[in-house]
């Protein structure tokens, strides 16, 4: 059995499989990422989405939060203020189910962003926004670790005040490095872009845990199934 990471080596080990038989390898869908290019990246997304601002940052959740209405019109503000460009990828679920929450939601938002310069699709490729963004911000989801292994600039948020204790224990982290208000929000980003260096330290933990779900993080996941 080829498994991506130890993430899933111990749940399948606490579920009785022999471990002669599972193989780490990493996940074929990330191979990708040490021959990533962020300005040729960059270069193809102006193509479908034209970039005016100094930095991009890029928004991507699971789903839509009970108060997104809130603080993504703050953020979009603080965005256009900065001159930075604001690409908010929301799950293609809602092309197909939950419509009337998405377009409440796309409602709410245009409303107090009149004029604003952002974008909000579910249409363009994850990896390619993944790929050109500067920083992301995200919770804790795939989104957000393949943008780790890509070694991109993140915030982790909990906006909606969720029961993270499972990753404050697996990351082994405080409960300051979860953004839990926007207020927070704004003020890491600034930090963020003027030095990142300021944040190797924290961010090393979080390396550590997305390594879990890619096996070395080298490209090398089908050489190493093939050779199996």
């Amino acid at each position: 059995i080829c498994l991506y990471g130890n993430h899933a080596k111990d749940i399948l080990l606490k579920l009785g499989y022999d471990d002669k038989r599972l193989f780490l390898t990493g996940n074929p869908k990330y191979d990708y990422i040490p021959k990533s290019n962020f300005s040729n990246s960059k270069s193809k997304l102006s193509k479908i989405y034209p970039l005016r601002g100094k930095k991009l940052i890029l928004v991507g959740f699971t789903r839509w939060g009970k108060n997104d209405e809130d603080w993504i019109p703050q953020l979009i503000d603080f965005c256009n203020k900065n001159n930075y460009d604001l690409i908010i990828k929301i799950h293609p679920i809602y092309k197909i189910l939950m419509k009337e929450i998405h377009e409440n939601k796309i409602n709410l938002i245009e409303k107090q962003c009149v004029g604003l310069n952002y974008k909000i699709t579910y249409d363009i490729d994850p990896t390619l926004l993944l790929e050109s963004a500067d920083l992301i911000i995200s919770d804790h989801s795939n989104f957000l670790i393949e943008g780790i292994l890509l070694g991109k600039q993140f915030v982790m948020v909990n906006l909606q005040n969720e029961n993270l204790d499972f990753l404050k224990k697996s990351l082994n982290l405080p409960k300051s490095n979860f953004v839990s208000d926007y207020a927070q929000l704004e003020n890491i980003i600034i930090k963020r872009f003027s030095n990142s260096e300021n944040f190797k330290i924290s961010d090393e933990s979080f390396l550590k845990w997305a390594l879990n779900f890619n096996f070395q993080n080298d490209g090398k996941s089908v050489e190493r199934i093939l050779n199996l």
